[in-house]
Parts: C-alpha cells; sequence; structure tokens
C-alpha cells in the first residue's frame, strides 16, 4: 500500500514537471528561432530525441513492424507539420500566445475524431469550443480592434495538426508498441526537417550552425538547444510515459492544459510579456474550455 501511495505521489509530481518543462520550453523554442531558422530547431530536436531514444531502447526498436514503422511515419508528419507551424508561430508572436494558442487543440479534436471516425461531438464539446473561439478572440484583441497577427495564425494551425497527430495516435496506439511508434515518428520528423534544409541550404547550415554557437559564442542559444533537445523533448517524455501508469488519461489532459500557464508564466518572467484583463480572461476561457471537455469526458465515460 506504501509503495503503491509512492508510485501515485512520484507520478503526480513527474506528470507536473514535465508539464512545467514544456510550457518554459516555448521560451527556449522563441530564443531559438532568433538565431536560427525554425526548420533547423526542428531537425535538431527530433534527430537528437530519435538518437536517445535508439541508445536506450534500441533491442526493441530494431524489432519494430513494417506497420509500426509505416504509423511512425503518418504521425511523424503530422507531428511536422505541428511543430513547423509551432515555431513559425513562436517567432511571429510572443511565447504565451502562442502556448495558449497552441492548446486550443483540445476541443478541436472532438470534430476531428468525428470526421475521421465518424463519432459526432457532444453539446458540451460545442460549448467548449465556442468558449475556446472568444478566448481567442480576447487573447488577440488590441487595443480597440482585433487582430490576429501571422505568429497567432500558424499558432492555430499547429493546434489544428496536433489535432490530427493526437487522433491518429489513439488509433495506432492501441496495437502498437509507444517507445517504438515514438521513435519513428521523431525520425520521421528529423528527415523532412534535414531534406528540406538541405534543399535549402545545402551542407553550409551545419558550418554555419557551429559558427554562430562556438565562433559568436552563443550561450543563450546553446543553452536553449540543450534545454529543448534533453528536457522539452527527452526528459518530459520519460516523465509523462512513466506517470501514465498510474493516472488515468482524462485526469493527465487536465494537468497538461496547465501548460500554457507555465508559458505564459516564463514570457511574463523572461520577456515581460503584458498582461492585461482581456488577456487574463483570454487565458481563463481557453483554459477553462479544456478542462470542462476533459471533466465531463470524465463523467460520461
Amino acid at each position: 500500500m506504501h509503495n503503491l501511495s509512492f508510485s501515485y505521489i512520484s507520478s503526480y509530481i513527474s506528470l507536473i514537471l514535465a508539464t512545467t518543462i514544456w510550457g518554459f520550453g516555448f521560451v527556449a523554442v522563441k530564443e531559438s528561432v532568433t538565431h536560427i531558422t525554425p526548420i533547423q530547431v526542428l531537425f535538431i530536436r527530433f534527430f537528437s530525441s530519435a538518437f536517445f531514444l535508439i541508445i536506450i531502447y534500441y533491442n526493441s526498436i530494431r524489432s519494430s513492424r513494417l506497420q509500426t514503422i509505416k504509423r511512425g511515419f503518418i504521425l511523424g508528419f503530422f507531428l511536422f507539420l505541428a511543430f513547423w507551424t509551432q515555431t513559425i508561430g513562436i517567432f511571429y508572436t510572443t511565447p504565451g500566445k502562442n502556448a495558449f494558442l497552441t492548446s486550443t487543440n483540445v476541443v478541436i479534436v472532438p470534430f476531428l475524431y468525428w470526421l475521421i471516425r465518424g463519432k459526432k461531438p457532444k453539446f458540451f464539446h460545442i460549448v467548449s469550443a465556442l468558449l475556446c473561439v472568444l478566448g481567442v478572440f480576447l487573447l488577440s484583441y488590441s487595443g480597440d480592434a482585433f487582430y490576429l497577427n501571422k505568429g497567432d495564425f500558424f499558432s492555430l494551425l499547429c493546434a489544428l495538426f496536433f489535432g490530427f497527430h493526437i487522433v491518429f495516435t489513439d488509433i495506432f496506439i492501441k496495437n502498437d508498441d509507444l517507445i517504438n511508434l515514438s521513435f519513428w515518428q521523431f525520425l520521421t520528423v528529423s528527415l523532412i526537417s534535414l531534406l528540406l534544409i538541405l534543399i535549402k541550404y545545402n551542407f553550409v547550415w551545419f558550418k554555419n550552425l557551429v559558427f554562430i554557437i562556438i565562433g559568436e559564442k552563443n550561450k543563450r542559444l546553446l543553452f536553449s538547444l540543450v534545454y529543448i533537445c534533453l528536457f522539452s523533448t527527452l526528459l518530459a517524455y520519460i516523465l509523462q510515459t512513466y506517470s501514465q501508469k498510474f493516472i488515468k488519461p482524462y485526469i493527465t489532459s487536465i494537468i497538461l492544459s496547465t501548460e500554457a500557464i507555465w508559458g505564459y508564466l516564463a514570457s511574463y518572467l523572461l520577456y515581460k510579456e503584458d498582461i492585461n484583463l482581456p488577456t487574463i480572461l483570454g487565458c481563463g476561457l481557453i483554459l477553462s474550455s479544456a478542462i470542462i471537455v476533459s471533466l465531463i469526458d470524465l463523467k460520461t465515460n
């Protein structure tokens, strides 16, 4: 009984820590894209993640089925689009807004599930979606006019692609190994990113990256990349995987929805991002819509 209680407590601590790491990761990504291109950030992030996974789980990954590899490619494609649009979005908007607009995928998922699986969304899904749209409006309200900038648009696209990724993950994960599926999707993201980099920059980009980090002694960029690769991807992923052994999915989704709060907090502390009444109300509505979906799903299921 004591060991079981410790496992539950440590699981909650692990998940909260992972969520906090991801929230502050928005700032690290923002810092990275001010020095190198978003596509380069994606390659570095996911190639390193795939590299560490194959070192740790080599025996499991080498025995992957062809079906797992194909599914990993599909997930990796949507994951690439999601992170690519998110990374572009964070370049043109603030980390806080990017974090909250990305979180709208929680209410997008039921409608995508209806489109793909034929299961209609319930009334509370529609109410939550309307709350979320209102929250996005308030978050994008500037002075006396509604203002949805280029970064906000890409952040919303990111939420859509994350929604597709979540739905297809739900379909695939029932018959596949989590680690193997994760490796192949990480590798897919890194290969697509590398292909686009080589088309545009050839191999000069790597030399330029080394010069930016070492030649210019850019410690901020180096720290940001290390944080993104080791903490936001590898460590946070392991923490979440461990925690979900003991915490039910709907509780997990509620805790993960607080990621946007940490993102805005990090943006406020490090970038002095403005926080006013419309911003607070917008964030509150978006977060409330995510929590409503999770809590009512808990009650109905």
